[in-house]
Parts: structure tokens; C-alpha cells; sequence
């Protein structure tokens, strides 16, 4: 039977109220569980225990809607709701920027749309959402790129601590010729990626610092075993280079041998000499370097 005039009016203020003062909790619970079982909790809908029935707000108390019955019940859960909603938020990220990724937007493109990414969504979502971007945004992006599982990429980021994700080890092997050539090279990767043309030491060393923790869990270990042992080197070459090939081989981590990046001796000079003219660059393998760092 369709409300009256009268009692749509009394009944629309507390509405209002409850709306109000509970939207996040609501949107939180929406998160979590079923429709049906949100307006059961609420007293909207019939459940095995009955509810409280919905009355109009008292005079004095008509701006303070007492909603115990509605709190209460996922009081646990609210503490851990903000550690769940990082990882529901960087999922999130991961999949839009995964549609940008299969779209063949580039790199530089995918950056620019990150302000976008968090618009759809609901203003109390939209602020967790951007925060994971103007965090982990850059991160996320990288390790997309390197061609990680999206399923994992909030796990490695420690956002998500789900149970039965495969452990990425695949693709983690042990060079005889040099044991840290990998992780050097992703390291080196991540570094290249996060910091600013002309970075200071201690930036680098900052970077360095937390540069392992960004990386797959197979490899923190030997990443953190890699830093103590050639941060000093690493620090001078990473001032003038930081492109992974080359500051590996130059560290002596990677073997020379195989496709070589440079394409002649005085190539070893570095950027320097690479990135006098393009001919140079082009004979060195090093144009994207010498765009990204030099010539912009």
C-alpha cells in the first residue's frame, strides 16, 4: 500500500538522517555482504531474530539517530576495515590500469590517467582509492610492466594478504657467471622507474634502502644481501645511469657476454658519450636512456 503525503513526510527526515550519519558504514558493509543481509541487519527486511521496527526520530534526540543495533555487529570488522579496503582499493587500480595496459595507452599516458582512475567511485571510496595511487601508483604501474600476475601485484606490495596466491618464483634463477644478475637488474628497473632525472645520493640511497622491499618476496633476501654488499658502487654509477643492462655489468654482477648493450668499446664510457648525438646513441643501444634522462 503506497505511502500517504502525510507519512512520507514523517518518515522522511529520519531517513535522511540515518543516510547522513551512516553512508560509510553502509558502503562498508555493502563490501562485505549481501543486500539482503544489510537491510535485514538494519530492520528493513525480516531475518530469524526479529528487528526493532523503524520508528520516527523523538524530538529530542530527531538529529542523533541511535543505530547500536546497526554498529555493533561489525564493530570487529571496522578494525580491520582500513587494511581491507587498501587492498579492495589497489585490486582496483590494478584492474584499470591493466584496461589502459591492454588498451596500448603508453607508459607516459597511463601516468597521466591516474587522477582519473578513483573519479567513479563513491567520495568515501574515492579518497582510500586515490591515496593507494598517489602511493603505490608508480609501483603498481612498474611491476605491471614486468609483466607480473595482476593477482599478485597488491600482495607484493604488502596491501593484500590473501591466502593461495602463488608464490611468484618462476622466473627467479641463479646465474653461475653472477648470482645477483637478476635481482640487480629488477632493482635497477624499479629505481629507473621511481626517481627524478639528476636524483641526489642520498635520494638514490633512500630508494635503495626501500627499493627491495617493492620486489617479489623470492627475491628481498638476496636484494637486501645485494644492496649491503655493492651500495657504495652502486651509488656512484646509479648518479650518471640507471639503466639496468649497463649498471649491472658495471658493478660486475652481470656477464658481458651474450647480446651486449653496448655496440662499441667507447660505449663503455657511458651516458656521457652515449648521449652526445643520436648516431651515438643509436650505436650504443641507448636512446630510450638518453630520452628519458638526457635529451628531455
Amino acid at each position: 500500500m503506497p505511502l500517504s503525503k502525510r507519512s512520507s513526510c514523517t518518515w522522511r527526515r529520519p531517513c535522511k538522517n540515518y543516510v547522513d550519519q551512516y553512508s560509510d558504514i553502509v558502503i562498508q558493509m555493502m563490501m562485505h555482504m549481501q543486500p539482503k543481509d544489510i537491510c535485514a541487519l538494519v530492520g528493513f527486511c525480516e531475518q530469524e531474530v526479529p528487528m526493532q521496527p523503524l520508528v520516527p526520530a523523538k524530538v529530542v534526540s530527531e538529529d542523533v539517530i541511535p543505530a547500536l543495533e546497526l554498529v555493533e555487529p561489525i564493530k570487529k570488522g571496522l578494525v580491520q576495515a582500513k587494511e581491507d579496503v587498501l587492498c579492495e582499493m589497489c585490486e582496483y587500480v590494478v584492474k584499470e590500469l591493466v584496461k589502459m595496459i591492454d588498451s596500448n595507452k603508453t607508459e607516459e599516458e597511463i601516468i597521466h590517467a591516474f587522477d582519473k582512475v578513483c573519479s567513479k567511485l563513491p567520495k568515501s571510496l574515492s579518497e582510500e582509492c586515490q591515496e593507494v595511487v598517489d602511493t603505490y601508483g608508480r609501483s603498481i604501474l612498474s611491476i605491471l610492466l614486468q609483466e607480473a600476475s595482476p593477482e599478485l601485484v597488491c600482495s607484493m606490495l604488502q596491501l593484500c594478504t590473501k591466502q593461495g596466491l602463488p608464490a611468484l618464483t618462476a622466473h627467479v634463477t641463479q646465474q653461475k657467471d653472477g648470482a645477483f644478475c637478476e635481482v640487480c637488474k629488477k632493482l635497477v628497473g624499479y629505481l629507473d622507474d621511481n626517481l627524478e632525472k639528476n636524483s641526489t645520493k642520498e635520494e638514490i640511497l633512500a630508494a635503495l634502502e626501500k627499493g627491495c622491499s617493492f620486489l617479489p618476496d623470492p627475491y628481498k633476501n638476496q636484494c637486501d644481501q645485494f644492496v649491503t654488499e655493492y651500495e657504495p658502487m652502486l651509488i656512484e654509477i646509479l648518479v650518471e645511469v640507471m639503466e639496468p643492462s649497463y649498471v649491472c655489468s658495471k658493478v660486475g654482477v652481470c656477464p658481458r657476454a651474450g647480446k651486449p648493450l653496448l655496440g662499441t668499446e667507447k660505449c663503455v664510457w657511458g651516458p656521457s658519450y652515449w648521449c652526445q648525438n643520436v648516431e651515438t646513441a643509436a650505436s650504443c643501444n641507448a636512446i630510450e636512456h638518453c630520452k628519458r634522462h638526457v635529451w628531455n
